[in-house]
């Protein structure tokens, strides 16, 4: 392997110690400064560029771009200078990955980014480029090896080698091509004047690879890659992913859209979108009595369905059942599926929570990160509720989201179906991925998996009388007891007992194979009118 000459020597009063990376323009290195011992990144003109003074003006015009910029979320410059006709840029180090290499690392094996993880990105990443295209600067080259990650989960968005300023007269004119084409709109694939829209898919593409596992389009050589960009539809996400919720997916595929005036207008639009709290509507068939799934994206990155205000009635005349009564309900979110084990990680990562006692060194196996958590006490599942701004549901809360206002005996309807639910009758025998039985399994308000699966933690004490009948408004269980309720049955019971009102208890310290939990967000949690999914 060749050396490299620049590492040891010394611009300015900042000695360069090892390369970090390269790009288009430049090789990058971390340095520090000889008097003030503060570390940065430095970035120097490739040698082998034409000489041409355009390239030079390029760089110039990186640093001026840069030098702009006052961001959390954007990497700061700290000086520029030229070394014997060599010119360079002294750089904010942001200690920590790329986001290329640790996508790469879980890819390789077979793990996605957790949601709260891909949420925080999309948030920061949005913030970011909203504050460049009100500043008139498009990025040009948004990738998950630009996008630096801190160790405290923050990102850094870097190398603005190829910006170019829309109230200025860039170097990049039209029938220049510049950026990468795995990430690339097809309008800066085709040499196109463009605008900040081309960010807006770059970005959406790196959000469908946090969520996927891949990108969009693979292809041997740039020029089939672009040529996909141009001509061919991306896969839909949940083939890959069947976690991610429909609407996430037609917001992504359509920032994804081949012409910009059919994309969202703005990295803000495309951001309030995947939240939840857009104005376009996606509509799906849903059970009469219910006009529409409405769904908003809460702090932790699950989808939370909307359970509405009123009068519904629980409970019933079966054996475990708790008696038949008429109730109200103030209207809730609750989190669409339980809780995973990719995102209970992301909550013991972020908490130093201690982690289920059956992971190995802490950490689930890969090829589980889509299904419930389990071994996680009632104590555990109300930490992480506390976490993701919510609680447990209550029982009559848990009970309402999974049948609906007619009574119903499975979430489905009154006639069992193993098609529709991880029972005993299918034969697994374990946990399934959250979602496998979606949409035919799904609550008349878009709540899976509350069939079967794993039982779910909720927030009442358990009592044998099921607590004050005359209690009509919002009740809840006694105020203490031995035991908490669990709902909904799992993979290991039969038909009987995996419906809407079964209730069943164990102690609070219990740690079981087949407990799980899912989250009530807190009403502080919802970013405005709800979306409309259904």
């Amino acid at each position: 392997m060749t050396q490299d000459l620049w590492i040891g020597k010394q611009l300015g009063r900042y000695k360069l110690l090892s390369l970090i990376g390269t790009g288009g323009t430049g090789r990058v290195y971390r340095a520090r400064h000889t008097i003030l011992e503060r570390e940065a990144a430095i970035k120097i003109l490739r040698a082998d560029l034409d000489p041409d003074t355009k390239y030079h003006d390029r760089f110039l015009k990186e640093a001026r771009t840069i030098a702009k910029m006052r961001h959390p979320h954007v990497v700061q410059l700290y000086d520029f200078g030229s070394f014997h006709g060599t010119y360079y840029m002294v750089m904010e180090y942001v200690p920590g990955e790329n986001l290329d290499k640790k996508l790469k690392a879980l890819h390789s094996d077979g793990q996605l980014l957790p949601g709260v993880e891909v949420w925080r990105i999309i948030k920061q990443m949005g913030e970011a480029l909203s504050y460049t295209h009100e500043r008139g600067v498009i990025h040009r080259d948004i990738k998950p090896a630009n996008i630096l990650m801190t160790h405290d989960g923050s990102i850094v968005i870097s190398d603005f080698g190829v910006a170019k300023l829309l109230a200025g007269h860039g170097n990049t004119s039209t029938g220049t091509v510049t950026g990468t084409p795995t990430y690339m709109a097809p309008e800066q694939a085709q040499g196109e004047s463009i605008d900040h829209r081309a960010d807006l898919y770059a970005m959406a593409v790196v959000v469908y690879e946090m969520l996927a596992g891949r990108v969009p389009f693979k292809a041997p050589s740039a020029v089939t890659m672009i040529y996909k960009h141009l001509h061919e539809p991306p896969p839909p996400l949940r083939q890959f992913n069947p976690a991610v919720p429909p609407h996430v997916e037609a917001e992504l595929l359509k920032a994804l859209s081949k012409q910009p005036q059919d994309r969202h207008q703005s990295v803000a639009e495309f951001r309030r979108a995947l939240s939840g709290s857009g104005s376009a509507a996606q509509r799906r068939p849903a059970p009469v009595f219910v006009e529409r799934v409405k769904t908003v994206i809460g702090p932790d990155g699950k989808e939370y369905v909307h359970v509405p205000a009123g009068k519904v009635w629980l409970g019933g005349g079966r054996s475990n059942d708790a008696p038949r009564r008429e109730v109200h309900l103030d209207g809730f979110y609750i989190s669409r599926y339980p809780v995973t084990n990719a995102e209970y990680h992301a909550f013991v990562k972020e908490t130093l929570y201690l982690p289920p006692q059956h992971w190995h060194d802490g950490v689930y196996a890969s090829w589980k990160a889509n299904e419930p958590v389990v071994y996680v006490d009632w104590h555990d599942a109300a930490a992480y509720c506390r976490w993701a701004e919510g609680r447990l549901p209550t029982s009559a809360e848990w009970e309402k989201a999974a049948r609906g206002a007619d009574e119903r005996r499975y979430p489905w309807g009154d006639t069992f179906d193993a098609n529709k639910c991880n029972s005993k009758e299918g034969g697994r025998n374990t946990a399934s991925p959250v979602g496998k039985y979606s949409p035919g399994g799904d609550s008349p308000y878009g709540a899976g998996d509350m069939a079967g699966n794993v039982w779910e933690w909720v927030l009442d004490w358990y009592a044998s009388d099921h607590g004050d009948p005359c209690a009509t408004n919002n009740p809840m269980g006694p105020e203490t007891g031995k035991s908490k309720v669990i709902r909904g049955g799992s993979y290991n019971n039969k038909q009987r007992l995996v419906t809407c009102t079964t209730h069943d208890y164990a102690p609070p310290n219990t740690h079981a194979v087949n407990h799980g939990f899912r989250v009530r967000l807190g009403k502080k949690c919802i970013p405005g009118p709800p979306r409309q999914v259904g």
